[in-house]
């Protein structure tokens, strides 16, 4: 047993340090030579090959994190379908056809509103 837990340990050992042989790696953290003031996105300035627009790309981002905040939205349908938040049926305003109840007891379907509602906004994010 002795024989068996030692021939493990070198086996291991000689795995662990032979994966550790190339520690030569590209920094990222650096800007490239192409990419001026004039031109933060790269490609040589010449307009058609930079890359992609920065607002473009914070537009979508933007879309997605505001998209997720609101009620009838992607944290309403997290919150209600768990545990952690239930939205009690409290008069008129509250129980909003009973949306709230059916996303609770996870009894929704295909034309439910948050549903639809989160997968409009995440999908306009895209």
């Amino acid at each position: 047993m002795k024989y068996f837990k030692f021939l493990f340990n070198v086996l291991i050992s000689g795995a662990l340090i032979s994966s550790c042989n190339d520690l030569e790696t590209d920094l990222s953290d650096q800007l490239s030579e192409n990419v001026t003031t004039e031109n933060p996105e790269g490609g040589g300035g010449d307009g058609g090959s930079g890359g992609g627009s920065g607002a473009t790309v914070a537009s979508a981002y933007n879309t997605l994190l505001s998209g997720t905040a609101g009620h009838n939205n992607y944290f309403s349908v997290q919150e209600v379908s768990s545990d952690e938040m239930a939205i009690p049926a409290k008069g008129g305003d509250w129980f909003d056809g009973g949306i709230w109840i059916d996303m609770h007891r996870h009894e929704w379907t295909t034309t439910s509103g948050p549903l639809n509602n989160t997968y409009n906004t995440q999908y306009a994010g895209i």
